[in-house]
């Protein structure tokens, strides 16, 4: 028994001592890592169709960055802070790893920070601490800001660059919305990464059951609210009331003049349709799992949140999705998600800075942008591989070019949260709409006025 016993505890040596020999494809200059399962087949992304075969386009024309080291090749460790778990954390570490493997002298090393709020906090104390990450998630709101602050790097001289930059063809190739909400004076800031659009999807058989076809225009929205189908919106009723605040020709905040407008008679009239949509019973506040289970027939959502609908729904009924709905011929859907962009730290040197940036580079390329955007459901960062050819697909990309950033005041978060705090009165309060929307304007201008 014995002997049977010891045979055992040698054979187990002998195979941890061939695991730990085995080949792991590391040669011994960079340390040894945990190795990632394979990407997803590209055939079974989260948006169950297969990424399209793009028209050939120039991909950035820089050299290895292997280029830009001393001659001993220290690899360089890079900072990513974020705010992304689950599944989209883990797809996020799979493209962290590919970049592993394609630029071995570099390391990124992602950081978790829970929320928009304790990642703006913390950005807050290392600035102060002089110990800013060289990348970060942010929002459009705070990209601004902190490009106002100078915390941020240009990205016009890594783009331009003739080792590491993008092609004029790949830069063209950037979807128009970025081009116009991500720019400033031509130049870069941010590279777009965990970006959406607000987006209406449908419940088709429901639809199909009550004979009702899928809304065009806020006057069949309030059409299908009036047959009691339900109606929900994800995250906030603050959303589609900046939507239609915009249809209507209204201001939300003046940045000029430093000055909240939106309880004029255009912000008024979009707060009483939602109210008396939402006091009616017809609209709600709904999750992908009260849409899933037929609470709703309706979710306006924001595109990114179509893989956890998707998920959600399953098998339960047919998922669509069509554009955001018109008003007089015009539409609006908010802009949503967020950024990657660069620090400027004194404490970064150049190649920290340019490995960085190679790792921003790398989310632009073909497969890697593709996949990303199947796979998380973000916005594609490139016109050449958005896939049209479903409806939903199609719903998102027609909403693009009607897509637009409430503000970039950079007490925009602030202004938000007092904003939602009135609105969230609405199903328990007999004030009027005009009464709570003037409230929060007082408010609004309080706070930015400093009182």
């Amino acid at each position: 028994m014995k002997n049977t016993a010891y045979l055992l505890l040698a054979f187990i040596v002998i195979l941890l001592g061939l695991s730990a020999c085995g080949g792991n494809g590391n040669d011994g200059s960079v340390p040894t890592r945990y190795q990632p399962t394979p990407a997803p087949p590209r055939l079974q992304g989260a948006l169950a169709h297969p990424v399209p075969t793009p028209t050939p386009t120039p991909e950035p024309t820089g050299t290895p960055i292997l280029g830009f080291f001393p001659d001993d090749r220290e690899y360089v460790e890079i900072e990513l802070w974020h705010i992304l778990s689950g599944t989209r954390r883990m797809y996020l570490m799979e493209l962290i790893y590919a970049f592993h493997d394609a630029q071995p002298y570099v390391r990124i090393y992602d950081m978790y920070h829970g929320n928009h709020d304790y990642l703006r906090h913390n950005t807050q104390v290392a600035d102060a601490a002089g110990i800013l990450p060289h990348i970060s998630q942010a929002s459009i709101v705070d990209m601004t800001r902190y490009r106002n602050a100078r915390m941020l790097l240009s990205l016009a001289p890594f783009m331009d660059d003739p080792n590491v930059g993008l092609s004029n063809q790949c830069i063209n190739d950037i979807l128009p919305v970025f081009h116009n909400n991500l720019t400033v004076g031509g130049q870069w800031f941010a590279a777009p990464f965990f970006m959406g659009v607000r987006t209406l999807f449908y419940n088709a058989e429901a639809l199909r059951d009550n004979n009702i076809s899928p809304p065009e225009t806020w006057e069949e929205v309030e059409g299908i609210a009036a047959a009691r189908l339900g109606i929900g919106v994800t995250d906030a009723l603050d959303w589609e009331w900046a939507s239609l605040l915009r249809l209507y020709g209204g201001a939300y905040i003046t940045e000029a003049a430093n000055r909240a407008d939106f309880a004029s008679y255009e912000g008024i009239d979009a707060l009483i349709l939602l109210a008396d949509l939402m006091n009616g019973g017809n609209v709600r506040l709904a999750t992908p799992e009260c849409f899933a289970r037929g609470e709703v027939a309706l979710l306006f959502a924001c595109s990114g949140d179509v893989v956890e609908i998707k998920e959600a729904v399953g098998d339960n009924f047919p998922l669509s999705a069509v554009p955001v709905p018109s008003f007089e011929d015009q539409r609006a859907a908010e802009l949503t998600g967020d950024v990657l962009v660069l620090f400027e730290n004194v404490r970064h040197s150049t190649n920290e800075r340019v490995g960085a940036w190679e790792f921003l580079r790398f989310t632009f390329d073909t497969e890697n942008a593709a996949n990303w955007a199947v796979n998380t459901g973000f916005l594609p960062q490139r016109a050449s591989i958005f896939y049209t050819e479903t409806p939903i697909q199609y719903a998102i990309y027609a909403s693009l070019p009607h897509a637009f950033v409430r503000t970039l005041h950079p007490q925009a978060h602030s202004v938000r949260a007092l904003l939602l705090e009135e609105f969230a009165q609405i199903p328990y309060t007999e004030e009027s709409p005009e009464v709570i929307l003037t409230r929060a304007e007082l408010r609004a201008n309080d706070l930015l006025a400093g009182r």
